[in-house]
């Protein structure tokens, strides 16, 4: 990832840093202006420093990755990992 040189002067990098891991782990953006929500974002204002995810966007991380459902989850990340090299003696 690389930080926006400009933003990371108005805004905490390491909030920054933590809403951009969200969205690998699936977290959609929610513009509602909330500090508590690490997704809210830039919207939160530039005095939002929380890195942390809130108890509910944490929930929805575990969820996606429990397997427990078919679409998301175990299943995100099937396809793009390399393939196991086969070891020939």
């Amino acid at each position: 990832m690389v930080i926006d040189y400009y933003q990371a002067q108005q805004y905490s990098p390491l909030r920054i840093m933590t809403h951009e891991i969200g969205h690998i782990l699936g977290l959609p953006d929610n513009y509602n202006g909330d500090c508590s929500l690490l997704m809210s974002g830039g919207s939160a204002g530039t005095a939002c420093t929380n890195p942390y995810p809130r108890s509910d966007e944490a929930a929805l991380v575990d969820y996606y990755f429990s397997g427990s459902r078919a679409d998301v989850g175990a299943e995100v990340f099937r396809d793009s990992w390399p393939a196991k090299v086969a070891v020939t003696n």
